[in-house]
Order: structure tokens, then C-alpha cells, then sequence
């Protein structure tokens, strides 16, 4: 039996609401229910759920319960295209759909799947474009071209369990992977035939994320205490943010639609949101030449980078409710995490030069990946969506920046 519960609650004197939504299953049903892996599309606006039947999906915002396939046969990995009828499909379970080396390319509208490809060895994770098709394995990462299924390159990494891997959604081809080094992330640029390789991270990655215009990638540690953001024209690290000062698991991070917002979940129960205003990151190469060719974007300034500040002014600041709320014809105060009231000694301990979240959310399950709603203007922080790869979906808004529930 399928639960529905809806929950609001005022939290620090009625300044923040919450609204909660969650889809749980009953510990009597059938195991045939049992959540096998959840997953965003690229838009972060709806959710698959492989199953031990085969898959659900959801509208994330607002939560809805959007179709199923039920094959009798289980479903772990399932990879959306946007809003398309086209999903690839990894099987698992008891009784898997298809075997765990092999990614179907199912088509929802015939019913039927239209395309496969098979491995030697286990998939970990599948990643898609409108162009492009990434499948990663234990220690080499395919990127295919999507027309055609022809391989356009093989990269090797280190043992990758989790099927760490982020790809741009639109615009350039960008593929992230951990490098062939612990801690080390490869960034390569299918258009300009490009790659960087970055040690990020002295211990092994567990999490990657880029942001919507690919100009930033994200990385997060197995110590789980440091996130890095990292410009991916250059490599160069923008900033350095602390989850906490205490080992943690980080199940995943995600960019606001705009790059104005990082956030990350852990299993240590709590999602922590981080602001990226006033950032200064670097254009890419076809973003630079457009601008070097353009009067109109030449006019922007001498310098060849922009600031997260710049994006999107016209629209509303997520920051508008809060402390920063100024009057009309104002500019308003951008969002900034907090620091150590010593961060002046950065140049000598780099402990107090990284900077804590701008808020932080205490979720009711320690297994969860977390997205952002479609809209970047609409007066919440985030409109955050943490979603429990076991038994749950949960939505949450908050509409004060800055509190700090649980």
C-alpha cells in the first residue's frame, strides 16, 4: 500500500515554512515495491525510480506521480532524456529486466527497446545528452556518440564503484570523471578537444556535479568534509567549502539552474546549501571567441570572465526575504556564506579560509540525492528536493534564506 503524506510546518518563529511531501511504502507490500536506485533528469525537474518490477517516474516540481512501467523484472539504473520517451535502462534485482552489464535504450512509446549495448564488465552509472551517451564501468568510462551508437572515446580511471561522472546537458560536450590518480578529476572538452586533469582531493572522489552552463564543476572527497569548486575553462579552484569538520559520506551535490547555489546531501541526515555569489569564473573557449567576435558582448567589460553576481539580475534574489532586503531601486545585498572571524590568516592555515554553508536542512533519511527546482527567482532558497533512494520522495521550501531548521 502506497502512503501519501502531506506535512506543513512553522519552523523559528513561523519565519521559515515547509512543506513536505512523501511517497513511502508500506513494510507489509510486496518487495516487488522495493526502490532500487533514484535519479534526476537533466533538468532536475523529474525523478526515476528503478524498481524491483521495473520503473516509476515522478514530477518533481510539484511532486507528482507521473507513470510506470511495470515488467515484472527489476530495474537499478534508469537514465532519463529530458522529458523524451527515451530512457536507457540497467537490469538488478532478484529478477533483473536485462543483465548488469548490458544498457538498454528503451523507447516508452513503442514500448520496446530500440538499442543495446553490452560490457564485459558491471555498468555503474549512465549519463545522456540529445547527443551524446556516457556509460561508465568499474575503471573505464565510454562516451558514444548518440546517432548511430559509434564510439567516440574510452577513458581510463580508477577503480569507480559509485560511477562517478557528470556530463553538460546542452551546449559543449563536457565529460567529468575521476582521474588515473586518487583524488584526481578529468575534465575533457569533446567540441574543442580539450582535457584537463586536476588533483582535487588528496583522498578518493565519491561525488562530481556541473553546473548548467558547464562553466563550473564540483567535487567532493571520501572524508566528506570539503566540497571545491573548480572552473572548468581552466581548472582553476574558485572556492573551497566546508560540509563540517567531521568525516561524512556525501550522497550528492547539484547546482541551482542559475550557478547561483551549490548544494550537497550527506549521511549525516542533512542537505547544506552553499552560495556561489560573486564568483568569478572564467568563460568557456566558444563562450570567449563569441565574445571576442561580438560588439554587443565585447561592451560587457575588458575582462574575459563574469561573476555569478551578474546572471540573472534582472530576476528576483533568492536572497530578497532575507537580511539582505533593501528598498526599491536598491542593490540588494548578495548571499554569502558564512567564514571563521579568521579568515584573515588563510595564508597561513587554510582551515579558516574555506567557507560554511548558507543554510543547512536536516532530512529524515541519510540516504538521499538532492536537486534544485526549474526556477532560479522565486524567493526560496533553493526549493530543494531530497530524495531517498529506499522508500521516499520529499520536497521541501523554505521562504526565509539563511535559517538554519534542525
Amino acid at each position: 500500500m502506497v502512503h501519501y503524506i502531506a506535512t506543513i510546518r512553522n519552523l523559528s518563529l513561523a519565519i521559515s515554512n515547509i512543506l513536505q511531501f512523501k511517497y513511502m511504502v508500506d513494510k507489509n507490500s510486496s518487495d516487488q515495491r522495493k526502490i532500487l536506485s533514484v535519479g534526476f533528469n537533466q533538468d532536475q525537474d523529474c525523478v526515476a525510480c528503478g524498481t524491483q518490477s521495473g520503473f516509476k517516474i515522478f514530477r518533481s516540481f510539484p511532486l507528482k506521480d507521473t507513470f510506470e512501467r511495470d515488467f515484472g523484472a527489476g530495474i537499478r539504473l534508469v537514465s532519463m532524456l529530458f522529458h523524451s520517451n527515451i530512457l536507457c535502462l540497467v537490469g538488478d534485482g532478484a529478477n533483473p529486466k536485462y543483465p548488469r552489464n548490458k544498457v538498454a535504450i528503451w523507447d516508452d512509446d513503442q514500448s520496446k527497446c530500440v538499442g543495446e549495448l553490452g560490457f564485459k564488465t558491471e555498468v555503474r552509472a549512465v549519463r545522456m545528452r540529445k547527443d551524446t551517451l556516457v556509460v561508465v564501468l568499474d575503471t573505464r568510462t565510454y562516451v558514444y556518440n548518440f546517432f548511430g551508437l559509434k564510439l567516440m572515446d574510452i577513458i581510463d580511471t580508477v577503480p569507480n564503484p559509485s560511477g562517478i561522472c557528470a556530463v553538460s546537458s546542452k551546449g559543449a560536450v563536457f565529460v567529468v570523471t575521476p582521474g588515473q590518480k586518487r583524488g584526481a578529476v578529468r575534465v575533457i572538452n569533446y567540441d574543442d578537444n580539450l582535457c584537463i586533469d586536476k588533483q582535487a582531493h588528496k583522498s578518493d572522489l565519491v561525488a562530481v556535479a556541473l553546473s548548467p552552463d558547464a562553466r563550473m564543476f564540483a567535487t567532493a572527497s571520501r572524508k566528506g568534509m570539503m566540497i571545491r569548486v573548480f572552473a572548468t575553462a581552466t581548472g582553476e579552484l574558485l572556492k573551497e567549502l566546508r560540509r563540517g569538520t567531521y568525516k561524512a559520506e556525501i550522497q550528492s551535490l547539484a547546482f541551482s539552474s542559475g550557478s547561483r547555489w551549490l548544494a550537497c546531501s550527506s549521511n549525516k541526515g542533512t542537505v547544506h546549501v552553499f552560495s556561489l555569489a560573486g564568483v568569478r569564473v572564467p568563460l568557456l573557449p566558444d563562450e570567449e571567441e563569441d565574445k571576442q567576435g561580438s560588439p554587443s558582448r565585447a561592451s560587457v567589460g575588458s575582462c574575459a570572465d563574469t561573476t555569478i553576481s551578474s546572471i540573472n539580475e534582472s530576476s528576483s534574489s533568492l536572497y530578497e526575504l532575507g537580511e539582505g532586503l533593501k528598498c526599491q531601486g536598491e542593490r540588494r545585498k548578495e548571499p554569502r556564506n558564512k567564514s571563521s572571524v579568521l579568515s584573515f590568516m588563510r595564508g597561513v592555515f587554510s582551515y579558516f579560509g574555506s567557507e560554511w554553508s548558507f543554510a543547512k536542512f536536516k532530512v529524515a533519511e541519510k540516504d538521499a540525492v538532492v536537486g534544485f527546482g526549474p526556477e532560479e527567482n522565486n524567493r526560496i532558497i533553493g526549493k530543494i528536493n531530497v530524495h531517498n533512494r529506499r522508500s521516499y520522495l520529499e520536497e521541501r521550501e523554505t521562504l526565509r534564506s539563511g535559517v538554519r531548521p534542525g
